[in-house]
């Protein structure tokens, strides 16, 4: 059924998996699905909540200047849709709208089922006053819409839909697409509004997927949606007068997203990439526009610290082209604090021919695009946006056999770990009741050889994956005490005894060095040795987090949860948090990960817990603190 909640929907993104090998061997998975019935269910014949105001005309949307992931509210009614930048690898522009079978809160709908098919995501504009129009206005709705991208492509049982909503509250489909186990480029289509029970106050259109119960798998995406009148020539592309930003290359530095910014600042040189580029098209079907390109940095203050005008840089844009800019990487040795972060604004400034957003009342500007170098005590390979779940392949193996999943990371400098940051996603099994061990490595055996030089330095077990619905989606799975780590390498990663697809997130828009190969620091280990996934390109999202044995805390936004104290600790009773600020919700995890407390008050009973560790997550905004404390 469609969810028309007014929710949060955090960074709790995952998908599709891969077969990285024969369906026939062992070896890593990222999975197919089975066959299933189709059961059709109904969409709602009303939608009312989250109706904010009514629009006018020209209506138009292309998502390219979204900060939180969700639809903008003052253009649509429901939150559904993900709205992200990491799943199109030939999008229209920056950011479009991920359809797929989860929550706004990253949650499957319902439980998840193989073999039924349900009307999940849904995005529905606001009313949009129409009463004033008839059929010989040409009024045109036009969009883009794909499918598969960098995540999972729909099957033949799934669909797109589009419907319009007439004069007595009734839902008309007018257009829809099915899947077809491929993946579909960002592609035109438009629909004329040309009935007269259209007409009315409070029109309103809605794009929903029908897809299987299998969670984050089976993605449509819609972009660029534009509502005029006068557009009869609309309806075959012949492109718009626009030039928008599409991406950036991302982090600036050479080897991860995130490291510690106490050993980056040990080789800040060898540890930056050169330079860092931005990424845009031209929309436009024959003209040449000269482009100026400029970069502003600010701190995590808000303080500009460098900038470079874009009177400096010019480049002419091709028709209906791809086109990037780059500059030089700036100095990062600078910033303050223990977790700095460095936003990089990138300004794109065509000279002429971008007028089709601004005549048709776009809300955001496409000539702008941000991205933020994080700094944090974690080491990580990934963007925070998982395009898969990868787990080991137990394919011809006995259900109870041993299994081995590693990743390879290098320290800086001598530190200790205190734990791990996983992504868990949530699609095609559920695998939340399943155990397995976490596990550190100082030294793996050769790969082909017996694994009995294995060097482990930690292990733990794990009664089940701790799926979140907070900040990232990643689980903070914390050591009972910190380890010493040596500089150089070492292995993050699981072991379990039982036949499942663990389901760790995979971020298909790494590669290492920026290089179309397979990841050389993933390691599996199905047979008493170690492999390689020849085949993986991507990473799995598993974070080592780095520090000394004290509370952790880290933010992007604001300073508000470095102040919050627990007290009394050692405690028997309850448990008191000072300075806690306003709208922020605590979990409280045994040592093993599991959520056993979650309240949103500053005093917590804790007399129920047996004696022993625990951990406090509290969360506020963007922001995360980790404090150990003692039941007694």
């Amino acid at each position: 059924m469609c969810n028309f909640a007014m929710m949060n929907r955090l960074l709790s993104l995952s998908t599709l998996f891969f077969m990285t090998t024969s369906l026939y061997s062992q070896g890593v998975l990222i999975s197919p699905l089975n066959s299933r019935a189709v059961v059709e269910k109904n969409i709602p014949d009303v939608i009312s909540l989250g109706i904010t105001d009514t629009l006018s005309l020209p209506f138009f949307e292309d998502f390219s200047q979204n900060k939180n992931g969700q639809p903008n509210d003052a253009l649509w009614v429901d939150r559904d849709v993900w709205v992200s930048n990491s799943f199109t690898n030939a999008p229209v522009n920056a950011y479009v709208a991920v359809f797929d079978h989860l929550t706004p809160q990253g949650k499957p709908y319902g439980t998840i089922n193989q073999g039924s098919s349900i009307h999940a995501d849904s995005l529905t504009s606001q009313p949009i006053d129409l009463s004033s129009y008839n059929e010989s206005d040409d009024i045109i709705l036009s969009y883009f819409w794909g499918a598969g991208g960098l995540g999972d492509a729909p099957e033949i049982e799934d669909s797109l839909k589009l419907y319009f909503k007439n004069d007595t509250g009734a839902w008309i489909q007018r257009w829809a697409v099915g899947g077809s186990n491929a993946n579909q480029s960002m592609t035109f289509a438009s629909e004329r509004i040309n009935d007269g029970t259209f007409f009315h106050g409070a029109f309103q259109f809605m794009f929903v997927n029908y897809t299987k119960e299998t969670g984050n798998l089976n993605h449509f995406f819609v972009d660029y949606i534009s509502v005029a009148e006068n557009r009869l020539k609309d309806t075959t592309y012949k492109g718009f007068k626009d030039i928008g930003a599409v991406n950036s290359s991302g982090s600036l530095l050479s080897e991860y997203s995130q490291m510690p910014y106490s050993h980056f600042l040990l080789s800040p040189g060898s540890n930056m990439k050169g330079d860092h580029c931005v990424r845009i098209r031209s929309l436009h079907d024959n003209q040449v526009v000269q482009t100026r390109f400029g970069v502003n940095y600010y701190n995590q203050y808000g303080t500009k610290v460098a900038f470079v005008p874009d009177a400096t840089n010019a480049k002419n844009i091709n028709a209906d082209s791809f086109a990037q800019f780059c500059f030089p990487t700036p100095e990062l040795d600078t910033l303050s604090g223990d977790n700095p972060f460095l936003r990089v604004e990138y300004v794109i400034n065509p000279l002429g021919g971008t007028e089709y957003p601004v005549d048709n009342n776009a809300q955001s500007n496409n000539n702008l695009f941000s991205y933020t170098q994080q700094f944090n005590p974690w080491y990580a390979y990934d963007d925070g946006s998982a395009e898969g779940g990868i787990g080991l392949d137990y394919t011809n193996l006995p259900t109870n056999h041993k299994g081995q999943f590693a990743v390879k990371f290098n320290t800086k400098k001598p530190d200790s770990i205190k734990g791990v940051a996983i992504y868990f996603n949530r699609s095609k099994e559920d695998v939340s009741f399943r155990s397995f061990k976490l596990k550190l490595w100082d030294e793996l055996s050769a790969v082909g050889l017996p694994d009995n030089s294995d060097k482990v330095l930690y292990s733990q077990e794990v009664f089940k994956p701790a799926y979140t619905d907070s900040i990232n989606g990643f689980a903070y799975i914390m050591f009972d005490s910190a380890i010493a780590l040596p500089i150089g390498d070492f292995y993050i990663g699981w072991e379990q005894s039982q036949k499942f697809l663990l389901n760790v997130g995979y971020d298909n828009n790494y590669r290492f060095e920026s290089q179309e190969r397979f990841n050389p620091n993933v390691f599996f280990n199905l047979l008493n040795s170690w492999k390689k996934g020849f085949n993986i390109f991507g990473t799995p999202m598993m974070r080592p987090i780095i520090g000394q044995d004290k509370d952790f805390y880290f933010g992007t936004e604001s300073l508000a949860l470095s102040k919050v104290q627990l007290y009394p600790n050692p405690a028997s009773t309850t448990i008191t948090f000072k300075n806690l600020p306003e709208k922020s919700s605590i979990h409280i995890l045994s040592v093993d990960g599991r959520v056993l407390k979650q309240s949103n008050s500053s005093t917590i009973d804790i007399r129920n817990l047996n004696k022993g560790m625990y951990f406090a997550q509290i969360y506020h905004e963007s922001n995360l603190k980790i404090v150990r404390f003692i039941k007694y």
